[in-house]
């Protein structure tokens, strides 16, 4: 279920009609490899970093004192979590041990998508927190 969020980064035909003949059953096992234990690794990546950052700008951050509930902290924040998730999803990749062709291609589409996923993340949970009761000190900007 999870593996269709990332399915149409790259399509999967695609990628396996690309590895040479000697190489095809291995993009097979690689599809099942990535589509059964990887991609919950990468959702997992965008899910929790995502909710660690989100809270450290709703709770600790806004808390201290100063005047922290402006327009470009949180665009900090969001940026900061785009490069995290960016970051930690490209070193979950070097885990994977492969010779197959156009593995990096893939590899890249998913951090940027998983990038991509972050920030819709970040913004749905800073939607969810500015129009719940949750208390803090942050500007409710997206309250509805």
């Amino acid at each position: 279920m999870i593996h269709s969020i990332y399915d149409w980064i790259m399509p999967w035909s695609e990628f396996i009609n690309k590895q040479p003949d000697t190489l095809k059953q291995v993009a097979i096992d690689f599809k099942m490899q990535f589509q059964t234990g990887s991609c919950l690794i990468a959702f997992l990546i965008l899910l929790l970093t995502t909710s660690v950052i989100c809270w450290g700008y709703y709770k600790p951050y806004n808390n201290m004192a100063g005047r922290h509930y402006k327009w470009k902290y949180w665009s900090f924040f969001l940026v900061a979590n785009f490069l995290t998730v960016a970051l930690l999803t490209n070193l979950s990749s070097y885990f994977v041990d492969s010779t197959l062709t156009d593995q990096g291609t893939f590899f890249t589409r998913l951090i940027f998508l998983n990038a991509f996923y972050s920030i819709l993340c970040f913004v749905l949970l800073s939607i969810i927190v500015c129009n719940t009761s949750i208390k803090t000190n942050a500007y409710k900007f997206l309250k509805f």
